[in-house]
């Protein structure tokens, strides 16, 4: 039964059913989801020193790498544009501040223009 409570679909519970009014019903529905969060964090077995406790969310070095493998598909599959690099940019800049152990040698916005290549290859030789 656990199962088929999926965190996007906690997530979106919170964060589009209920309608906070105030500052007060804002901060009880952000501390709701943190904590539904983590619970479900636990529950799939994330280690509790790699969950942040302000928004309950895996910051573990597996989770980093398929967020980094996901932004790599997601520019070889589509290319490069200006919404990726500033939604990459934003989430490198997140990890790099919870997790800098992480980040410190590994810069996506460099690696983005070698998934670009790749993202051009792939056309060429599918249109070429």
């Amino acid at each position: 039964m656990a199962r088929r409570y999926h965190p996007r679909r906690v997530r979106d519970y919170y964060a589009h059913t209920l309608k906070p009014h105030g500052p007060v019903e804002w901060a009880d529905q952000r501390t709701s989801m943190a904590d539904a969060y983590t619970a479900l964090c636990l529950h799939a077995g994330v280690d509790i020193d790699d969950i942040d406790p302000s928004d309950g969310l895996d910051y573990s070095r597996r989770q980093y790498d398929a967020v980094r493998d996901s932004w790599q598909d997601l520019i070889e599959q589509h290319g490069i544009s200006d919404w990726a690099t500033r939604e990459m940019s934003k989430t490198f800049e997140r990890w790099s501040t919870r997790r800098p152990q992480f980040t410190d040698d590994d810069n996506w916005l460099k690696l983005a223009e070698q998934w670009q290549l790749t993202h051009v290859d792939r056309k060429e030789g599918r249109h070429g």
